[in-house]
């Protein structure tokens, strides 16, 4: 379903005023050199992935995504890795650039909020405020640790709630079969999952219980390597991706799996 059309109505019709914050993980120690080692981020590696995809019409799309690590950039006043994405799917090919940022046991992203600006008048940007980055990835791997990841809150009158939340819990160590180019490797792989819940009020009755929509992603990352597979829905996986914040079709899901890799 396009959840995007009743974003616009509920902005367009309340004099909001929207914030976005992000929490801190509540289980946070030191990063130790073996975990750091789940997140490589020298300049130079480069991951090659399948990538296969279904939209709300049932409609499939394979194609191969590249992954370079290379040089920095400064993202509103914050300096950040840049990771070149480029996605081919047979008769064309698109780059996006992503920015990364690997800080002490997080790895964090800069937001792309493009999406979100398709669908809200400028007229109305005035009244979004968002984070510069998005808590990605905490690589202490503790049972029962989860994070938020990005928040876009409500203030209205005595109302206050999530729009938009995206939050991640550490699953646990799951082995995980690899069919790399060279050949094919079990690695154990830490699993993180991604729950988006997007809350629609309702339009006559702002008091009333509000709609809810939840989509799921899971990133299965493996020591000395990075991630190795991403699976679930696409409006979680095009912000890892270069791709922003895209609620325009919450029904496409996506799965990419590592062929290929070079660690600097």
């Amino acid at each position: 379903m396009k959840n995007e059309k009743y974003l616009y109505l509920l902005i367009l019709l309340l004099p909001l005023y929207i914030v976005a914050c992000k929490n801190s993980n509540t289980l946070s120690p030191s990063t130790t050199g073996a975990n750091a080692a789940y997140f490589p981020n020298k300049d130079g590696n480069h991951y090659l992935y399948s990538i296969h995809s279904t939209d709300s019409t049932g409609g499939t799309t394979t194609g191969i995504r590249s992954a370079t690590y290379s040089g920095t950039s400064v993202v509103n006043g914050i300096s950040f890795q840049t990771e070149i994405d480029t996605l081919s799917f047979g008769v064309g090919s698109q780059v996006n650039l992503s920015y990364f940022q690997v800080s002490g046991d997080s790895v964090f992203f800069a937001l792309d909020t493009a999406g979100l600006s398709k669908i809200i008048p400028d007229s109305l940007m005035a009244f979004i405020s968002i984070d510069s980055k998005l808590k990605a990835f905490v690589l202490s791997f503790q049972n029962g640790s989860n994070w938020d990841v990005f928040n876009l809150g409500l203030k209205y009158g005595p109302l206050s709630f999530n729009l938009v939340n995206v939050k991640a819990n550490y699953v646990g160590t799951e082995q995980l079969s690899l069919n790399l180019s060279n050949g094919q490797s079990t690695q154990n792989a830490q699993k993180i999952n991604f729950i988006l819940t997007l809350t629609i009020p309702n339009q006559s009755n702002f008091f009333a219980t509000p709609s809810t929509y939840q989509y799921s992603a899971t990133a299965w990352l493996v020591q000395n390597i990075g991630v190795v597979k991403w699976q679930g829905s696409g409006a979680v996986f095009s912000a890892f991706s270069g791709q922003g914040v895209n609620l325009a079709d919450t029904t496409t899901t996506v799965s990419e799996t590592l062929l290929s890799y070079t660690i600097k």
